[in-house]
């Protein structure tokens, strides 16, 4: 029996390498993922618009650099599983092991304090939330998605506000639209 110990592990061993690439795996457990990233550009006032127009519209975010970590949480303390950057198109292409994943913009991988201190900046027309506001936005990915292994392909929404890029904590107090 003993003289047939190598053959065994030999065919274990093909048969999980075959496994995993059946599933559409490398040998490393990780799956090829095509991804499209829009930026959703709301309505911001003025005249009462179409019923179409007022749900804003998407294009594509193009040329923006993300990290993306494991699970729905952002935190300075999790490890980056990937960095990607979206082409002209808002596509990007990475290998990522199955389960969920947060997408998140680099300057929210720094400390909160660091990034709050950024982010609060107040112009005359722009007035800034309290800290909860901040603290929310900076725990919040820009997106979350899953990985399996009949998904390969992410479509993101990522939502931009009227006046302030992607800070939602900031609020536009200017002349009103017309």
């Amino acid at each position: 029996m003993t003289r047939y110990l190598p053959f065994l592990f030999l065919f274990f061993l093909v048969i999980s390498c075959r496994s995993a690439k059946d599933l559409g795996q490398s040998s490393e457990g990780s799956i090829s993922v095509v991804g499209m990233i829009k930026k959703h550009h709301p309505y911001c006032g003025g005249a009462k618009p179409p019923p179409q127009v007022e749900k804003g519209y998407l294009s594509p975010l193009a040329n923006q650099t993300f990290y993306i970590k494991r699970g729905v949480v952002n935190h300075d303390t999790l490890e980056i599983v990937n960095q990607i950057f979206t082409g002209s198109k808002g596509q990007f292409n990475c290998n990522l092991d199955i389960g969920t994943y947060a997408l998140i913009f680099p300057e929210k991988n720094e400390t909160f304090q660091k990034f709050y201190k950024q982010a609060k900046v107040e112009t005359r027309f722009l007035k800034a939330a309290d800290v909860d506001c901040f603290l929310r936005w900076w725990r919040a990915p820009e997106a979350i998605f899953q990985v399996s292994d009949t998904s390969s392909n992410i479509q993101c929404i990522v939502q931009h506000t009227c006046d302030a890029g992607f800070n939602p904590c900031l609020t536009y107090v200017g002349p009103k639209r017309k």
